[in-house]
């Protein structure tokens, strides 16, 4: 029965029953006496159905119906029906808490839920197990003070939610881990927490590689550029030979190179960020823009240039200026002859952007999300010529990554190209 027609049907029979009463008085001459004795009655009747509502609440066996009259009855089977459709929900989500619980235990990830203010609310079993967590001991504990990392404590208090860090366990620096927080409600958050010592492990392996294979080289290939530039000074050298010694000394150049830009990839992927610091990166991008000048040489390229000056951002100076090379002298090589280049270094939408557009040869969509993995080539052919090494732009990639950044692209094959980059601005410059 509705609510509404509930209170009408009460107050219909408390008045009819009011009326009755002081007729009833009236007829043997005491309508204040009788209207008295039946609220007094009314009173204890809706006294003892609370009680016995009361009980009936309290007790086990609340699925037994009490037997009453009138509203009350009305009363108790709609909290009957109430309490069955909570059971039937309780039910539910009994079944969807045991199917998560399920679920979260089949993944290898160790999960650790946490509400508005940091504290730990539940955990998985691979969380137990990799962070040594224990019930009830570490209920109500903040995950801060579990993983003291700064980097993860500087993650944890930021907004960027799709990103991850990488630490090491708070009780063995051996072991590394990849944390991600991801966001479950307003005041609910979950912490994915992977172990990655085998990835590190291999990675390091590659690193080590890397950079003893690129010292190795180093010392044999110094001693041929030697060797052929003495050759090279002989003026009685003949045309021929002179001709290959040329080439050889050419590609000793390009794999010196390579060899620099591999050992540049490994610092920049293995060590840590140094001490940063507010940087003007206006007079550095004039200067590279007079350089990308001087490598365009007789091709004739227009660059032009347009610089706030008065921009500033915290970073590695040298990291970037091998960033913001690279994406000029890409420019200028995939440029063609007489072609355009624009160099802009500007504020938009509250952020620093650092871009470069030329109207070049342009790249596929196919080709744009592959642009930064190492020695990927859109025109392998014409990149060789070029000079490049194949790993300009995953420098790139390595090197905003490590500023909050990230390399963005826009091109139409055959029309031309825009790399751009957005920086935060320093805090003194924000509006």
């Amino acid at each position: 029965m509705s609510d509404p027609l509930l209170f009408k049907q009460l107050l219909f029979r408390n008045v009819i029953a009011i009326a009755l009463s002081i007729l009833v008085g009236l007829i043997f001459g005491y309508p204040l006496e009788t209207l008295l004795c039946y609220l007094l009655f009314s009173i204890g009747w809706h006294l003892r159905n609370l009680y016995r509502l009361h009980i009936w609440l309290n007790s086990k066996s609340a699925k037994l119906l009490p037997n009453s009259r009138g509203v009350w009855a009305d009363i108790f089977y709609g909290v009957y029906k109430l309490q069955k459709r909570n059971r039937k929900r309780q039910k539910r989500l009994g079944k969807f808490l045991r199917r998560f619980r399920d679920y979260s235990e089949a993944l290898p990830d160790a999960l650790v839920a946490i509400n508005q203010h940091g504290q730990i609310e539940w955990w998985n079993s691979q969380a137990e197990d990799l962070l040594k967590l224990s019930w009830p001991l570490d209920y109500g504990q903040r995950v801060v003070n579990l993983i003291r990392d700064p980097v993860f404590i500087n993650y944890f208090h930021s907004k960027k939610r799709g990103a991850f860090v990488e630490t090491t366990h708070p009780d063995n620096d051996d072991v590394f881990l990849e944390i991600r927080i991801a966001a479950l409600s307003k005041e609910q958050r979950l912490v994915i927490i992977r172990d990655i010592t085998e990835n590190r492990k291999l990675s390091i392996m590659r690193r080590d590689f890397v950079a003893n294979a690129s010292h190795e080289l180093r010392t044999p290939l110094t001693v041929v550029k030697g060797y052929v530039e003495t050759l090279l000074m002989n003026p009685q050298l003949a045309p021929t030979i002179k001709g290959c010694l040329e080439k050889v000394d050419e590609q000793a150049i390009r794999m010196d190179k390579l060899i620099e830009e591999l050992l540049t990839l490994s610092r920049l992927e293995h060590q840590r960020p140094g001490k940063r610091q507010i940087l003007n990166m206006a007079h550095v991008i004039e200067k590279i823009v007079n350089d990308a000048r001087a490598l365009s040489g007789n091709k004739g390229h227009n660059i032009s240039i347009d610089i706030d000056d008065t921009i500033r951002i915290r970073g590695g100076q040298d990291e970037l200026i091998k960033a913001f090379s690279n994406l000029v002298f890409n420019a200028v090589r995939y440029t063609p002859e007489r072609g355009n280049i624009e160099v802009t270094w500007l504020i938009v939408d509250d952020k620093a952007r650092f871009s470069v557009k030329d109207d070049g040869i342009g790249i596929s969509p196919v080709d744009i999300p592959r642009l930064t993995e190492r020695f990927y080539r859109v025109d392998p052919g014409r990149a060789r010529e070029q000079g490049g090494t194949g790993l300009g732009l995953s420098i790139v990639k390595h090197v905003l990554n490590r500023h909050d950044s990230e390399l963005k692209v826009d091109s139409e094959f055959g029309i031309g190209s825009v790399f751009y980059c957005d920086f935060e601005l320093e805090s003194s410059q924000l509006h």
